[in-house]
């Protein structure tokens, strides 16, 4: 068999020859790939802990109005204890089922997704929210973490945007590190012009 291959010429200095798509991939950083992803598991558990900590704030005085109610039982009548008992039960119920079950749910709904023109999110589970925050509206960014977050290795991503609707959109539920990586691309890294 004859083999009438020509060598592939090497390149002259200072020319890079053809665009490859390896050379386009090592522009757009990894976390830019456009890949819609959910935020980190670990989210669902702080989610609980925080709602559960509301819930007792709030559910303290419920607690207490059903106390006071039984303490003056004779004063208010049967009809109206048995009342108020189911009011405070309802509330409690409440209170646990969105501490513990809404959480997981509201997981289902929330999706980002980073792209080289920038950041979309989506989230809601009655009322549904699709924003998009290009790139080249992004003021600047921060990464908060708050002491339940910080044990659970998450961080919120909050981008300032220009401009007065959305102008400040949050993403909570992201590894730190992500969160991190997500901020520095939308800011100042991976610009497909300078990297």
């Amino acid at each position: 068999m004859d083999d009438t291959r020509q060598p592939t010429p090497e390149p002259a200095p200072g020319d890079s020859g053809p665009i490859e798509p390896a050379d386009v991939a090592d522009r757009v950083p990894a976390i830019a790939d456009g890949v819609e992803r959910p935020v980190d598991q670990g989210w669902v558990t702080a989610t609980r802990i925080t709602s559960s900590i509301a819930a007792c704030v709030f559910g303290v005085p419920v607690l207490g109005g059903g106390i006071v109610a039984a303490v003056f039982s004779d004063r208010l009548g049967a009809l109206a204890t048995s009342a108020l008992d189911l009011l405070a039960l309802a509330i409690l119920a409440l209170l646990a089922w969105s501490a513990l079950a809404w959480p997981r749910i509201q997981y289902r709904y929330l999706r980002y997704r980073v792209d080289p023109t920038g950041i979309a999110i989506r989230r809601g589970v009655l009322w549904r929210e699709d924003l998009r925050v290009p790139r080249s509206r992004v003021q600047h960014t921060d990464v908060n973490q708050g002491p339940i977050d910080r044990s659970f290795g998450l961080s919120t991503l909050i981008v300032f945007t220009a401009g007065t609707q959305h102008a400040k959109v949050s993403l909570d539920g992201l590894r730190d590190e992500t969160a991190r990586a997500i901020r520095d691309f939308l800011v100042d890294g991976g610009d497909e012009d300078g990297v």
